[in-house]
């Protein structure tokens, strides 16, 4: 899925994206994030998959990345955002960007992150 310019909402939804070079479960870009007034990424309840070299779960450069009771996998990355907010989900692959805040999320392994650290 890719969103420009508004909001999405994902629930009760699997969404995969397989083979290429650069894959995105959910990408979302607006044109300029300067002047952008609020645009929000919102899983809930879901399985998002990317599933190639490249693979990057969600990604959502700008306001806020909400993500919880989901499964997210991504190659390269699972989680890259500007303010990432991950909680009760299972994340497989790459690491989630810097300084997300997650709350009771397992990696592939089924290794548990209380929080607010994330895999």
């Amino acid at each position: 899925m890719r969103n420009r310019d508004g909001n999405a909402v994902i629930e009760s939804s699997t969404l995969s994206a397989v083979g290429g070079s650069t894959v995105y479960g959910v990408n979302t870009k607006g044109p300029d994030a300067v002047t952008t007034i609020k645009r929000s990424v919102l899983v809930e309840q879901s399985q998002v998959r990317a599933i190639g070299t490249g693979g990057v779960g969600v990604q959502h450069l700008t306001d806020d990345t909400l993500i919880d009771h989901s499964e997210i996998a991504g190659e390269t990355s699972t989680v890259d955002g500007f303010n990432v907010f991950i909680g009760a989900t299972r994340l497989s692959g790459g690491p989630v960007s810097a300084g997300a805040i997650c709350a009771g999320v397992y990696d592939e392994s089924f290794t548990f992150y209380a929080g607010p650290a994330c895999p």
